[in-house]
């Protein structure tokens, strides 16, 4: 087939190729390298192969570039758990999907397809994915996102830059680190991602050294800028590791334990709106309160978290928790007691 060379510009009526590099960044649009890949995959998706004639037809590109986004979509296939396949007679296959190809679920395919090719482009999610940012007009959005974000310059931002760069070339590091007890311990680590928690930044590593496993670090808790320490093969990351869930991120192994927290109905309807974890559970009540049950590793997370709604929620199961909720409380309000209160409890 033969095809003409790459035009800068569509000049085609009507033309599905909707000129990308001519939109404006901070309208929210997504780059053209990210709106090409999103449009590949769902169509490998739906149809289970693709060849260069749909592409061309589409984007008016090259064969080369459509090479090349081959290749960043089998990154995007790996980072989902499908197989692509190389070209066969100029066609490229869709491979071990199970026979979702029909989109079964597709606003979640979507999802964690569009959150898949910001990682392999290597491009600011937040950005890429019309979150408000700090060189864009928040004003232009319909849906605005009010996310923290590093400070450039900080200390954390440096070293999130270090392990960014040293997860791209697949660089084991090594780092001082306190725990929260304030003990320092040198450790050597596989960097794999960095997770934005409660205005937290949590790298997710493989530990080497002292301790051989999966675990989280708090980046405010690395105590200087990580060093090299050699390369690394990657391994899979367990799921529950990226799951990207509000509550339950924390793996801190062993058995699970299901929470369950009664929301009144000053604020049910809108917390039980918002999906904080893929397994919860909510039961409604008549009175407009409702109970939502997440299922965690770490209690304290639940704790944390509804103690934010104020006396608009209290855990109610199991009684573990609410002990902890109890003891948490029990601390807060000894460190809010006002002098003359002070006083008056140590004179009785």
């Amino acid at each position: 087939m033969s095809v003409p060379p790459a035009r800068k510009k569509s000049t085609r009526t009507g033309s599905p190729q909707l000129e990308f590099d001519q939109v404006r960044r901070d309208s929210g649009e997504p780059s053209a390298s990210l709106a090409r890949c999103i449009s590949v995959l769902v169509h490998l998706l739906k149809t289970g192969s693709v060849d260069y004639a749909w592409y061309y037809r589409w984007f008016e590109l090259s064969d080369r570039q459509f090479a090349r986004d081959l290749k960043y979509l089998r990154t995007i296939g790996d980072d989902l758990g499908i197989s692509i396949s190389k070209r066969v007679d100029g066609r490229t296959t869709l491979l071990g999907f199970e026979g979702r190809n029909k989109l079964g679920e597709e606003a979640q395919v979507r999802d964690d397809a569009v959150r898949a090719v910001a990682r392999a482009l290597g491009a600011p999610a937040a950005v890429e994915l019309g979150a408000a940012d700090d060189s864009g007009d928040a004003r232009e959005r319909f849906l605005i996102y009010g996310l923290p974000r590093l400070i450039p310059g900080t200390e954390v931002a440096a070293i999130f830059a270090e392990l960014k760069a040293a997860h791209e070339a697949k660089a084991r590091v090594t780092f001082k680190y306190a725990d929260r007890n304030g003990t320092e311990t040198t450790r050597t680590v596989e960097p794999y991602r960095v997770l934005a928690h409660n205005g937290r930044y949590f790298l997710v590593a493989y530990d080497l050294a002292p301790r051989k496993g999966w675990r989280y670090f708090a980046l405010d808790r690395i105590l200087a800028k990580p060093s090299r320490a050699g390369t690394f093969k990657p391994r899979p990351v367990p799921p529950g590791y990226t799951a990207g869930d509000a509550i339950g991120m924390l793996q801190r192994g062993g058995a699970t334990t299901e929470v369950t927290v009664r929301l009144s109905a000053a604020v049910a309807v809108s917390t039980t709106s918002r999906r904080w974890q893929a397994g919860q559970r909510v039961e409604k009540h008549r009175d407009g309160s409702a109970d939502i049950t997440l299922t965690v590793n770490d209690i304290e997370e639940v704790v944390r978290w509804s103690l934010g709604f104020g006396k608009e929620a209290r855990i109610v199961a199991p009684d573990r928790a609410i002990e902890l909720a109890r003891r948490c409380i029990d601390e807060l309000d000894a460190s809010y007691a006002l002098p003359s209160r002070v006083k008056q409890r140590t004179a009785g």
